[in-house]
């Protein structure tokens, strides 16, 4: 009897995670063992997306061109259409991904509000994304939000929360780590207070991501010094750091600042995790085209011949 065995991942994790590549198979870019089939699934064609924003009333060319790309991936490209139908979209105000994902939160909010004046949407928010945080679960029984059920009710409505069998989540696993990232901004407590609390599963990995990826956005200084704490804490699971080092490394704007807190890591020669960063950065076109025009490539080259 033979046992096919079916894995479903980011392609992000599949670049930068080599547990992942060898359960996949991965020998390279492009290449894999005998036995393995990748199937990567793309973004969405431009026409598809301009026709589905043509049906929703909303001129590609009204875009701006980050806007138009973040488009390719269909819950993006849903939440977009979701701004136009509520009469709530401004696509000039919207560049980046969490700019989408404020947008949209924003109008849930609007929605609610106007059905339920005074509807404590960011409180039962707050409370469902703790639960499942603290739980490492998706979703979570109806009855710890039953203090709450009109408001709870509305969210699923729009589009924001779903219940499912006597259970509550938020509509999209993406949702729930946008609302994480939120309130732990708002808790002011660091990146690394966060891994110390509880045990550093993979689970950890979305909120990691989403945390860094806000904190850059909106709070750089914090951004750099999570970075830089949680890449030297001596507690801190080794899956959790490589997870930082290609976040820094994969970033389409990368800046000298995020290069210096990389190579507080030490030389590659005797530190992995200087290694890995070093080899991710130069596989990523915006950070390499960074590290050759200060000659780090170059040095860290020299650091490895002299192994």
């Amino acid at each position: 009897m033979s046992v096919r065995l079916l894995l479903a991942c980011r392609s992000f994790d599949l670049e930068v995670d080599p547990r992942l590549a060898d359960l996949a198979g991965v020998t390279g870019p492009g290449r894999h063992s005998d036995g393995h089939h990748v199937e990567r699934l793309g973004p969405l064609p431009a026409a598809d997306v301009d026709q589905a924003l043509h049906d929703a009333g909303v001129s590609p060319g009204s875009l701006t061109p980050s806007l138009h790309r973040l488009l390719g991936v269909p819950l993006h490209l849903r939440m977009l259409v979701t701004l136009q139908e509520r009469g709530q979209i401004d696509p000039a105000g919207i560049n980046t991904r969490m700019e989408l994902f404020t947008a949209f939160y924003r109008s849930v909010c609007y929605e609610v509000e106007a059905r339920q004046p005074g509807a404590p949407v960011t409180a039962v928010t707050d409370r469902l994304a703790a639960e499942l945080s603290e739980r490492q679960e998706l979703s979570v029984p109806a009855s710890l939000l039953s203090e709450h059920p009109v408001t709870v009710e509305l969210l699923a409505s729009a589009g924001w929360l779903r219940r499912d069998a006597g259970r509550i989540a938020f509509a999209h696993e993406a949702f729930f780590d946008y609302a994480y990232a939120q309130r732990h901004m708002r808790s002011g407590l660091s990146l690394l207070d966060l891994l110390r609390s509880s045990e550093q599963h993979l689970f950890r990995r979305g909120q990691v991501r989403q945390i860094l990826t806000l904190e850059r956005e909106q709070d750089f200084g914090q951004y750099l010094r999570d970075v830089r704490e949680v890449l030297s804490a001596g507690d801190v699971r080794p899956h959790i750091k490589e997870l930082v080092i290609a976040l820094v490394t994969w970033v389409s704007d990368p800046l000298i600042d995020e290069w210096q807190a990389l190579r507080e890591l030490g030389d590659v020669a005797a530190s992995p995790l200087a290694d890995r960063a070093h080899s991710l950065a130069a596989r990523a076109p915006e950070f390499s085209t960074l590290l050759l025009t200060g000659g780090e490539r170059r040095a860290a080259a020299r650091q490895r011949a002299g192994r």
